[in-house]
């Protein structure tokens, strides 16, 4: 059986993006955070006073880091794919889209179970 993709609905994209994409962004944010707290502890272990003050390292700094990353990353990779999807839509529409070939696959037996025997009584 052949069949040709010829138009994705985008929000069904939009929402399995954006889940992934808060995923993604949360352990990018992390990320950052850590390397942020990493680079002030250097800083000021190093004697860098002056690089030390100019990064936002306190506690209230870092929450703020990981939800303002997150959030970002993921406006973004939604909107990205919003893009994408609607090019695929128009493209698809004048040029064709994704062929597609799907096969039937026999479904597995079920193995029988072996009758039981009774043991003999002694």
């Amino acid at each position: 059986m052949r069949y040709e993709l010829k138009r994705i609905e985008i929000w069904s994209v939009v929402k399995i993006v954006f889940v992934i994409s808060l995923f993604i962004g949360f352990l990018i944010s992390l990320l950052y955070a850590g390397l942020f707290l990493l680079m002030g502890t250097l800083g000021t272990a190093l004697g860098g006073q002056d690089f030390a003050s100019l990064l936002p390292v306190g506690g209230i700094a870092l929450v703020f880091i990981i939800f303002f990353v997150t959030i970002v990353i993921s406006v973004v990779y939604t909107l990205a794919a919003i893009i994408f999807i609607g090019l695929y839509n128009l493209i698809a529409g004048w040029a064709g889209g994704f062929i597609v070939q799907f096969e039937s696959i026999p479904e597995p037996r079920q193995i029988s179970s072996m009758p039981k025997t009774e043991e003999p009584a002694s």
